[in-house]
């Protein structure tokens, strides 16, 4: 790769061997192309729901929010159709799908290329673009609609008030920065190393998920037993205890942050029962501070170990810490590993309470929370790499696909 002067997209002094264009400035071997002259749009097969969970696989949002290509294996429903509707709804190698609906502006018109060479078809809330020639590289395709520039078009032609929509005479109307042929095949080449080590990354960290989740089952159970530093095995029986026995659950309710007041930034961490370990940050002082605690979603069920002081978000996050006796990050693990009944968006706390415990001692106790925390850092250092790889790519995709930086063909 070879980088060109830095590019200011306001400014009125373009460089040599750029141009000025409706989408910024661009090199002067680009094209300025409307949606409408490179696709032809329709709208996706709506069937009654019986006729579901058989037939061939079809296109659905999940799909395409999930990648940003799509396999026929990769596809996750589907449906019996008629032989013309098989024709009329065909997803063919090289369309592009969009997602022509969603609850939030910034996942409306999501798009997926199709590359495989077994039809598939697509439903109701999709809209397919397939391609009137060959304008646009197959594998380009992954990444061009995901711009900036094209996103923003996109998000901004989206309407509703429940749910966002968009039709396809606004993607249509979309306009996109095409590089020349070579140009598109080798900017997709280099993401394409990018994404293959990622999915190496993702596939590695799932690994060691699993592995973790079998160290649960072994350990939290005393179907196996660790040995001590001596060499000897852990002996003994485990006790039975009710959770009152063993949790004690902390008022935290004065700690609470309405969500009016959640920030971006801020000095200290909000914590709530969802599934992400920060939800958001506040300047408020008045926050928890007698950690670690095991926090506890009581219409979530979702279990999270908190060891930094945190303001609480909504009702709901309940927080529990234990005595003397026992060490409270394996009743942590213990706690993830326990299966509680999904009562929809009901209180979980009062099943919780009705459940029963195997307890080893303490010093068990300790030595299961150490092999446990130990897989827990393995697993985030690979996530800490997974997110470089995936910045890394973004940046690439933002200084490639505008032209800021420029390859050798």
């Amino acid at each position: 790769m070879t980088k060109t002067t830095n590019i200011q997209q306001d400014t009125f002094n373009v460089p040599k061997g750029y141009k000025k264009t409706p989408l910024g400035i661009i090199p002067k071997e680009w094209e300025i192309k409307r949606f409408k002259k490179l696709f032809s749009f329709k709208n996706g097969i709506n069937s009654g729901k019986e006729n579901y969970g058989q037939g061939i696989k079809f296109v659905n949002t999940l799909d395409v929010l999930s990648n940003n290509f799509m396999t026929y294996d990769s596809l996750r429903g589907s449906v019996v159709v008629t032989d013309n509707q098989k024709k009329e709804f065909a997803v063919v190698k090289g369309d592009v799908l969009f997602n022509r609906t969603s609850e939030t502006p910034e996942d409306i018109g999501h798009a997926s290329v199709y590359v495989d060479t077994q039809n598939a078809v697509f439903g109701g809330f999709i809209i397919r673009a397939h391609s009137l020639d060959n304008s646009i590289d197959i594998d380009f395709k992954k990444y061009c609609f995901a711009t900036p520039s094209v996103r923003k078009q996109i998000v901004a032609f989206g309407n509703g008030a429940i749910r966002y929509n968009i039709g396809q005479e606004d993607i249509a109307k979309t306009l996109i920065a095409l590089p020349p042929l070579p140009e598109q095949q080798k900017i997709a080449e280099i993401l394409s190393t990018w994404d293959m080590a990622i999915e190496k990354q993702n596939s590695l960290i799932e690994q060691l998920e699993l592995r973790k989740r079998g160290l649960m089952q072994q350990l939290l159970t005393g179907k196996s037993r660790l040995r001590k530093a001596s060499g000897e095995r852990f002996k003994g029986e485990w006790k039975k205890a009710r959770f009152n026995n063993v949790f004690k659950v902390i008022n935290i309710k004065n700690f609470q942050i309405p969500k009016s007041e959640y920030k971006e930034t801020g000095k200290h961490p909000i914590v709530d029962q969802g599934q992400k370990t920060i939800i958001a940050f506040t300047d408020s002082e008045n926050i928890f501070k007698n950690i670690p605690v095991i926090i506890f979603g009581d219409h979530t069920r979702i279990v999270k170990w908190i060891d930094f002081n945190f303001a609480v978000g909504a009702d709901g996050t309940q927080a529990l810490q234990t005595n003397k006796d026992n060490n409270l990050k394996f009743l942590y693990y213990l706690l993830f590993n326990t299966e509680i009944v999904n009562l929809g968006y009901s209180r979980h706390m009062r099943e919780l309470k009705q459940k029963y415990f195997l307890i080893p001692p303490l010093a068990e106790q300790t030595a299961i929370a150490i092999v446990l925390s130990t897989t827990d850092k393995e697993i985030e250092i690979e996530k800490q790499k997974l997110t470089t790889l995936q910045n890394q790519k973004k940046g690439l995709m933002q200084v490639l696909l505008s032209g800021k930086v420029r390859v050798k063909i």
